[in-house]
């Protein structure tokens, strides 16, 4: 009866070690502003990630691969919600990396490659198995505006999990010049009158 007791808790225990699934959905969600001496234009940055991972023999699952899709919107907490930038693209890997049997933490964390596009830079870390953040770094392109800095850690978190709170000790913005934030206003003007 001992040796049944053992087992099962050994069964029990192998199992929870691979409880976790880290491939699937990641919603992504940061925010940001533009600030000239009283005007604030805010910003918020949403999109989605989607992790693959494949088994390479001996039973390691490694992530091989993600999409990711994401998008900013002007002046959301005004209630106008904007779309101003979108961009999506599919990343392989040069090296699967290896999903590890405990579920990372904040000290030890699951880190992607940085991946630079164009001009902006995206860096993917895992802190737990639900959660995480993206720091999305350098510059885009808006409509009629020109080009905007980006600087912001947005929190990512799995799926079907509640949303982690944001961390107001990482520095995020966007950075416009004053000539595009004049033409930025200008464009919500026109837009607000039709």
């Amino acid at each position: 009866m001992k040796r049944i007791f053992l087992t099962l808790i050994m069964i029990f225990c192998s199992m929870t070690a691979e409880a976790y699934d880290i491939p699937g959905t990641w919603n992504v969600y940061g925010t940001g502003f533009v600030e000239k001496s009283f005007v604030r234009i805010s910003f918020e940055l949403r999109g989605e990630i989607e992790l693959y991972s494949r088994d390479i023999g001996e039973n390691l699952d490694c992530l091989t691969s993600y999409d990711v899709n994401l998008r900013i919107y002007a002046l959301s907490k005004s209630g106008f919600d904007l779309k101003v930038w979108d961009d999506s693209f599919n990343e392989i890997f040069e090296y699967p990396i290896p999903i590890p049997e405990v579920s990372p933490t904040p000290n030890n964390p699951i880190v992607f490659p940085a991946i630079t596009r164009g001009k902006l830079t995206y860096q993917l870390t895992l802190t737990s198995e639900t959660a995480g953040k993206l720091r999305v770094k350098g510059y885009v392109d808006v409509d009629t505006v020109g080009e905007v800095e980006i600087n912001t850690d947005c929190v990512v978190w799995k799926k079907g999990t509640q949303r982690p709170d944001t961390d107001s000790s990482t520095k995020s913005g966007c950075n416009l010049g004053i000539t595009a934030l004049m033409l930025l206003l200008l464009g919500v003007k026109i837009l607000v009158r039709n």
